[in-house]
């Protein structure tokens, strides 16, 4: 599953291949729902990993992944979610 803006390109199955991961946030299903509709319509490029890829998710949770992006788009999505999001590649303190 991917966001509203491809962060990559496709691997001919229609998978999202995600580059230039910067940070992300983890958030359960329904939630995560509701920010990919925000996201889409702030124009804020995004995609969407699941439980068993690189990050810690857990079951019923996604994460939501984010390239780098301007000062004024993190500001954005930082408010969205309540605070700083996750470095990609770091576990985090959950």
């Amino acid at each position: 599953m991917t966001g509203a803006y491809s962060l990559g390109h496709t691997n001919g199955k229609g998978v999202v291949i995600v580059e230039n991961k910067s940070f992300y946030y983890l958030s359960n299903w329904d939630d995560a729902a509701v920010y990919t509709r925000v996201l889409h319509s702030m124009g804020i490029p995004h995609a969407i990993e699941s439980p068993g890829g690189e990050l810690p998710v857990e079951e019923g949770h996604l994460a939501i992944v984010f390239p780098e992006v301007s000062v004024r788009q993190y500001n954005s999505v930082r408010e969205l979610f309540g605070g700083n999001g996750i470095r990609y590649g770091d576990t985090g303190d959950r």
